[in-house]
Formats: structure tokens, C-alpha cells, sequence
């Protein structure tokens, strides 16, 4: 009796292991599944410029480094292919957003209203854009057509069925139509007879979900607004509050990541570190919006400019966040705040210093060139400057180090791709002064242009 039940007992231990086990298998394959099949994180993943390119390079999954072709018929210097909009800021990270998932004509999202408006009013062109995504997550432009004059713009694509994201997974060519439509102005518009009602409800809707700040945020941003006067009236607000963001710091791929395990991002940013990527931009103008009253969502995707009829590699480089503001009538509309990213290739060499000869050596000064344009924008650097020359003629300077400082201190040195060109130290042979009747001249190795009337040595 003792053998059986013991017997028992083992069998049911087994059981128990292997139903773990293979929860445990199935647990990880839908994790993995998840990853795999989802847009990277709004404040670590999506913005893959944060992350060296060293880290990318040992990444060589093609899906992550180069998710998307596209083509357009026309030249755009900026498209924005968004991918999701997120909800509520937790002094972090923001958390996804409620999706609403009514249909416009039963057949687009709440995102599409802008788009009505553009098509009845014709407020812009329709531009054609294909995709062809080497990664399984969609995007799609802001403000994709629907139809125009009767003519269907959108048959080669799947509807997005919310207002939150692309929503579909594809890993095939699509292409529709979008309208390249850059208004930021806050004036309230006139909702379309046909969708009144629903334009109406979507408001309620988006008052209710994107409009929460936690109230230390709230009076931080309050602060800001009233010392650059910023009225929620003011119907070039989204302008202002962009430009004010711009300036807040410096575009930075490696910016000091410590920034990001602050107790409040947005806040710290501003007041500390001044430096970050497009998600710390975009999170400090969503924010100043929500506080001062005006629907505002950070929005993820990628930003590319287009050449007519050519094919544009997007890279993890290009992917960005920027801002979507809710303007009563209309819909939302697109608001950059992101400044330009710095062109950090530079080429730079010793001064040249010269002199004539008179015995002693000659070394460089510890000056560079080519580096005037930082310098504008408070950048500093350290260097050393190595060679001499004591004798007639010409030898090379050459830099043996450079550090460089951005405007707070920090040093940047590793974000910028530097060639080196050697600089030039000359000695003249000596002082023969020209005299004419018209002009006196120091000859330094080419003829004056008037006949010399006496010389002396």
C-alpha cells in the first residue's frame, strides 16, 4: 500500500514539472513573439540614436537596422510615418494610450478627421507614397488620403482600426496617399456638416484621455508659461511653445543617460542636463501643452525627406517623436519640436603660422581650424599641437589631441567622426624690401606687378 501511494506520489510530481515546464516554454515564445512584433519603447528603444553605433553593429537583425524603404512622387523634406501615440506620462516613461475605436463612415479612425478637412477644403495635394517595411510593425503617413473629387486613393493598404496605431502588421509592399499639410495654428475650425456628431464625441473623448498632467509637473510647466507669457488663446501657441522647446538644449545622440533615471525626465531635463534626443523634447512640449489646458499626445514613428521618384533607406537613425495638439473641428495636428540634429563631421587642421628667419624656432600656436561653427554655438575644445621649424622653409603641424566640450562642460569628443589635416610651419629666408615710385613692397617669393625702379637688399 506504502510502494503504491508512494508511486502515486511520483507521478504527479513528474506531471507537475512538465506542466511548468511547458508553461514556462509557452510563456517565453509569447514574450519573445511580443518583442519581436512590437514597436520599440518610447523611451528607450524607439529612439535608437541614444544608442552607440557600436551597440548596433552587434545587432545585425536587418529587421531593426533598416526597417523601411519608401518612395514618394514628389520631393518632401520631411515626412512623418507615425507609428503610435501614447497617453499618460508617469514622470518616466509614457503609458499607452485608450484607443478609440468608433469609425469615421465605418471605415476610418478618429485620426482621418483632419484629413476630411484637408479634402473638402483643399487645403493641400495629394502626394503618392509607397512603403516597403523590412520590419513586421506598420507606419503610416499623417494625414493618408481617402478620396478626392470621387477618385479612391487608399486601395493598396490596410486601414489603420483605431486612432492610437498602424495597427497592422505586414512584412508586404503597400503604398497610398497622403497630404504633406504643415499648419500648427490652434484656431478652432468648423467641423464638416456629415461628421459634426462625431467630431463632437471624439472631442469629449480626447478632453477626457489627453488632457492629465500630475499636478508638481502641472505647476512646473505653469511657470514656464508664465515667464514666456505663453495664452492658451493665442492662436500661434504651438508655434511659440515649439520654438521655446528648440531651445531649451542641445540635440545629443549620447546624451548622459543618467538623465533618464531622474525622478521627474521632463523636469530634470530642463533644469540639469539640457542635452537628449527627440523623446525628452517631444515629452517637455506635450506636457507644457497638457498644462496649460490643450489636448496634446506623444506620437512615435519616423521622420525621412524624400527625392522625387527615388527609394530612401530609413535606418533606426531616422526614427523620431514629435508632438500630435487637438484643435476643436479639425483634428489633430502635427507639431515639431525637435531642434536639428548637429552635423558632427568635421575636418580640422593647425593654424598656419609663419615668420622670417631670424635663428630661433618656430612652433604652432594651439589653434584649430575648422571648427568655427561649434565655437558659435559655445562649443569648446583642448588641443595639442606638435612640430617646429628653425631653419628657411616649410615643415607640417600636426594634432596629437583633440577634446571637445559642448556649451555646459561636457566633453563630446566620442560623437564627433574628426579627419585630421596637418598644418603648415614657414620660414622665410630673410627681408628684401622693393621700392618704386608708386608703391613699397616685402618680397615674399613672387615679382611685384610694377617695374622696380631701384632695389635694395
Amino acid at each position: 500500500m506504502f510502494k503504491h501511494s508512494k508511486f502515486i506520489n511520483i507521478i504527479c510530481i513528474v506531471l507537475v514539472i512538465s506542466v511548468l515546464s511547458l508553461a514556462v516554454a509557452i510563456g517565453f515564445v509569447a514574450v519573445k513573439a511580443m518583442r519581436e512584433n512590437s514597436f520599440a519603447d518610447p523611451l528607450e528603444g524607439f529612439d535608437n540614436a541614444t544608442k552607440k553605433q557600436e551597440t548596433q553593429k552587434k545587432n545585425e537583425d536587418p529587421q531593426n537596422l533598416l526597417p523601411y524603404r519608401v518612395r514618394s512622387d514628389m520631393s518632401v523634406d520631411s515626412v512623418y510615418l507615425r507609428s503610435e501615440s501614447y497617453g499618460n506620462y508617469d514622470g518616466k516613461t509614457w503609458l499607452p494610450a485608450t484607443p478609440y475605436k468608433e469609425l469615421i463612415d465605418g471605415k476610418y479612425p478618429a485620426t482621418y478627421l483632419g484629413t476630411k478637412q484637408i479634402e473638402k477644403w483643399k487645403l493641400s495635394t495629394p502626394i503618392a507614397l509607397e512603403i516597403e517595411p523590412n520590419k513586421s510593425v506598420k507606419v503610416v503617413p499623417h494625414y493618408t488620403a481617402t478620396a478626392l473629387l470621387g477618385t479612391a486613393y487608399n486601395e493598396e493598404y490596410d486601414i489603420p482600426i483605431d486612432d492610437v496605431t498602424a495597427n497592422e502588421k505586414s512584412s508586404e509592399y503597400y503604398r497610398m496617399f497622403y497630404y504633406n499639410y504643415k499648419d500648427t495654428s490652434l484656431k478652432p475650425s468648423i467641423p464638416i456638416l456629415e461628421y459634426e456628431e462625431y467630431e463632437a464625441n471624439y472631442r469629449n473623448f480626447v478632453y477626457d484621455q489627453y488632457l492629465t498632467i500630475d499636478e508638481a509637473t502641472k505647476s512646473y510647466m505653469l511657470n514656464i508659461a508664465k515667464e514666456h507669457e505663453f495664452n492658451k488663446n493665442d492662436e500661434e501657441l504651438a508655434a511659440k511653445i515649439a520654438e521655446y522647446v528648440m531651445s531649451i538644449g542641445n540635440y545629443a545622440i549620447e546624451y548622459n543617460t543618467e538623465l533618464d533615471n531622474a525622478e521627474n525626465v521632463a523636469i530634470a531635463f530642463i533644469e540639469d542636463y539640457k542635452q537628449g534626443t527627440c523623446k525628452h523634447f517631444a515629452t517637455v512640449a506635450t506636457l507644457l501643452f497638457r498644462a496649460l489646458d490643450i489636448p496634446a499626445r506623444y506620437v512615435i514613428g519616423y521622420m525621412t525627406e524624400t527625392t522625387a521618384g527615388e527609394w530612401v533607406q530609413l535606418t533606426n537613425f531616422d526614427s523620431h517623436a514629435w508632438v500630435e495638439v487637438y484643435v476643436d473641428g479639425f483634428g489633430w495636428k502635427n507639431v515639431e519640436v525637435t531642434p536639428p540634429r548637429l552635423d558632427t563631421t568635421i575636418t580640422v587642421k593647425p593654424i598656419d603660422v609663419s615668420k622670417f628667419y631670424d635663428g630661433t624656432p618656430l612652433y604652432p600656436e594651439q589653434k584649430i581650424k575648422g571648427f568655427e561653427a561649434f565655437e558659435e554655438k559655445g562649443y569648446t575644445y583642448e588641443v595639442v599641437i606638435s612640430g617646429e621649424r628653425t631653419e628657411s622653409g616649410v615643415s607640417e603641424s600636426r594634432i596629437d589631441s583633440l577634446k571637445i566640450f559642448d556649451a555646459q562642460g561636457k566633453d563630446v569628443t566620442a560623437t564627433f567622426v574628426i579627419t585630421y589635416d596637418p598644418g603648415k610651419i614657414q620660414i622665410y629666408a630673410g627681408t628684401i624690401s622693393l621700392e618704386s615710385d608708386d608703391f613699397d613692397f616685402i618680397y615674399l617669393g613672387t615679382a611685384p606687378i610694377s617695374q622696380v625702379s631701384m632695389c635694395r637688399a
